[in-house]
């Protein structure tokens, strides 16, 4: 369903939209749901038609997914349905955040993960990401600027370790430059480090420091602990203290689609206490998305850290650029 509301108004319109058996009919298994997509105008279609005649140029649309909705970038839809509208979408976790107003206006702490060594030598199955220390250089200039006191761990910093020993004690912000991954239990028979695991909160995480070294089950670097950092991990970490997580790596935002919710990362970091989660519906060029995250980091500071204004300046950004939908509309915040 979807609610229409004009200024003015007594109260909101209802408009049934879809029933959930012609979504199961278009989405399918296992469908990749990124802008390329063939069946993407199919879903544009279902999910927009019958909203045309309620859609006005320059409307805010507040997209509050369910089920396999959450695999889907509604900007991809409206790039289909309406490319003229000029539309803003906001994404959010339930329609109450559309009033509530949560945050201070200033960011003190940060801690930045990029430039990471996987190591692994000739077995290695995540390469080193060149743009990556880049990115988190720009973004800790960006920040000290707006006198945030900003830590990078590089190299073979990042482990896994390192992460734990936040716990209680996190920055108010945390910023991962790196590879993600999830994998469905079926794809993880194939992975010699998931085999055998069926829980979603076990087959998706982060790769940190050392990476490649625990996922092909060659020697841990020098702390022990190796650096893949799975979605259980993070759960079990006090991360009360932070108010954003930039997930700065591809498909982040994937998971266990369930009636509680999607499991994986972005359950991971809400119940280890975090505020908001920016995160990826699909994979993420290492270039772009260093000048994506300079221009999100620059948003956030010009809008008094207001993560929505943030990443709505970025998005809008790289499409004035000229840049593709594939590169900017996979990015969604979880509130």
């Amino acid at each position: 369903a979807a609610f229409v509301y004009r200024k003015g108004w007594d109260y909101p319109k209802m408009i049934e939209v879809f029933k959930g058996k012609e979504l199961d009919e278009i989405v399918g298994a296992g469908t990749s749901w990124d802008i390329y997509s063939s069946e993407i105008k199919d879903l544009a279609k279902l999910l927009f038609k019958p909203l045309k005649k309620y859609i006005d140029k320059g409307d805010v649309i507040y997209w509050v997914p369910s089920g396999d909705l959450h695999k889907i970038s509604v900007e991809s839809l409206l790039m289909q349905a309406a490319p003229d509208a000029d539309l803003t979408v906001r994404q959010l976790s339930s329609a109450r955040m559309i009033v509530e107003n949560k945050y201070e206006s200033d960011m003190h702490s940060a801690v930045l993960y990029g430039g990471l060594e996987y190591s692994g030598g000739d077995s290695s199955r995540f390469d080193e990401l060149p743009e990556s220390y880049e990115e988190v250089c720009l973004v800790k200039d960006i920040l000290e600027g707006a006198d945030c006191d900003v830590r990078i761990l590089d190299g073979l910093a990042g482990t896994e370790q390192s992460f734990v020993e936040y716990s209680n004690r996190s920055p108010e912000l945390l910023h991962f430059s790196t590879h993600g991954f999830y994998y469905s239990s079926n794809e993880a028979e194939s992975v010699n480090a998931l085999s055998g695991f069926n829980n979603a909160m076990f087959l998706s995480g982060l790769i940190l420091s050392g990476g490649n070294n625990e996922w092909t089950g060659t020697n841990l670097i020098y702390d022990g602990t190796g650096g893949v950092l799975t979605a259980d991990d993070i759960a079990k970490v006090d991360l009360s203290g932070t108010r954003l997580v930039v997930l700065s790596a591809c498909e982040t935002a994937q998971g266990e689609v369930t009636a509680e919710g999607v499991y994986g990362l972005q359950r991971a970091f809400k119940k280890a206490g975090v505020n908001e989660i920016v995160m990826t519906l699909w994979h993420v060029n290492d270039i772009v998305s260093k000048h994506f995250m300079a221009e999100f980091y620059t948003g956030l500071v010009e809008n008094d850290f207001k993560t929505e204004l943030a990443l709505m300046h970025a998005k809008k950004t790289l499409r004035d650029a000229g840049y593709s939908p594939y590169y900017w509309a996979g990015y969604v915040l979880l509130d």
